[in-house]
């Protein structure tokens, strides 16, 4: 029996892409091998084999995805499906999806609450949780200073951030600048590799002002993760899923809206800022090494040998 787990290669810098490259990585590390996604329908699978499978959240990648997810059934392995984005579940009377992850035999999602919209579209499959996303950092990362500033990723161009108002400095940060993304003169390039470049002052502030109340607060930002394995505290709103993390573990502050910035930063202490600076380099090296999904691959894998057990031990009754 062996393990696998099917990636997309790509050459771009992406924080997101960054993740699912991680995933890989760390289950490269608990003995899966990696083959490319365009390789799965060749025939590399055996029953019984372990195939860790990231669904792709690209609507256009969806009928490919059922496509192969039915073939590696089809060969009677053992699939255990990561859905990374809430975008991919569609949260409505998307029944291709539902099918999808229905064939998983370990779904592994971001949190307990997308669990229960889960259930509500008609996912039965069984279920594992992340709860944040891990950020893979070998080199140790420069320690955050005292600093009334905020510092955001991937926003030149949302709303809130053109109109900036605050008296709160901000730096900008942007994976790839297009020349229509630069707006503010303090838009600066990202390689989600080298969280080092990213200011190590102040707060990285992961925030959407136009989503109140949507089911896209359920997802976990892949920049969260990308500010405290950088060891710099966050500013996120009290709604995001990761809000209770944040506030159990000391990570960081929560705010109703935008407009409670400049009151907070006025609040913060050069104390209570480092007592949070410490609370990140302790927490952040779980999500550096890989710690989160390592634990929800391992409990996903103990789920689907069970399973197996169960089918020889019925088989073997029924002879």
């Amino acid at each position: 029996m062996n393990k696998f787990v099917i990636y997309v290669s790509s050459q771009q810098k992406e924080v997101a892409l960054k993740v699912r490259a991680d995933i890989v990585d760390i289950a490269s590390k608990l003995g899966y091998i990696p083959i490319p996604i365009n390789r799965v329908l060749t025939g590399h699978f055996a029953k019984g084999d372990i195939v860790l499978y990231p669904v792709l959240s690209n609507e256009d990648e969806k009928n490919a995805d059922y496509t192969r997810v039915e073939f590696l059934k089809s060969l009677d392995v053992s699939l255990i499906l990561v859905a990374l984005d809430i975008d991919c579940f569609n949260l409505g009377n998307d029944k291709m999806m539902v099918e999808i992850l229905n064939l998983a035999d370990c779904l592994l999602i971001q949190n307990n609450d997308i669990l229960s919209q889960l259930r509500e579209i008609g996912i039965v499959t069984r279920v594992r949780t992340v709860e944040i996303h891990d950020y893979l950092i070998p080199a140790p990362v420069t320690i955050a200073e005292f600093s009334r500033e905020v510092s955001v990723v991937n926003a030149p161009t949302k709303k809130y951030i053109k109109n900036w108002q605050l008296q709160t400095p901000i730096n900008v940060f942007q994976e790839k600048i297009h020349e229509k993304d630069s707006l503010l003169n303090q838009v600066s390039e990202l390689d989600p590799n080298k969280v080092n470049d990213v200011p190590h002052s102040g707060f990285g502030l992961v925030f959407e002002d136009d989503r109140a109340n949507d089911k896209r607060f359920l997802n976990l930002s892949y920049e969260i993760s990308m500010f405290l394995a950088g060891g710099v505290p966050v500013i996120i709103s009290k709604h995001d899923s990761a809000a209770h993390l944040i506030r159990s573990f000391g990570l960081g502050l929560m705010i109703e809206s935008l407009a409670d910035i400049d009151r907070l930063m006025q609040d913060t202490t050069r104390e209570s800022y480092l007592k949070m600076v410490e609370n990140v380099s302790a927490f952040s090296k779980f999500i550096r090494q890989g710690a989160y999904y390592k634990h929800a691959i391992e409990a996903c894998e103990h789920e689907v040998r069970l399973s197996q057990l169960a089918k020889t031990e019925t088989k073997n009754e029924k002879i």
